[in-house]
């Protein structure tokens, strides 16, 4: 998903955004983009699961994919 959607606008400026999606910005029918000192931290970033593994109770949940992704990097550096 990416940081902004940006639909029908003349003028657009993105100034000095962070973001970890792959995706920075999706544009349709823009004008004029004027767009400096944005970054993408793609080391961050990662695809969208195929299949989401999210338990809840009572709308407390936890999301599995993101607990093994971070189990993951942290086993990878040790």
């Amino acid at each position: 998903m990416p940081m902004f959607d940006i639909k029908n606008s003349k003028d657009v400026v993105l100034k000095d955004n962070k973001t970890d999606q792959p995706d920075f910005a999706t544009l349709d029918n823009v004008e004029r983009i004027e767009a400096e000192g944005n970054e993408v931290d793609t080391q961050k970033a990662h695809r969208d699961d195929i299949v989401d593994v999210k338990p809840n109770i009572f709308g407390v949940g936890l999301n599995l994919n993101e607990l093994y992704r971070r189990w993951r990097s942290r086993t990878k550096r040790n």
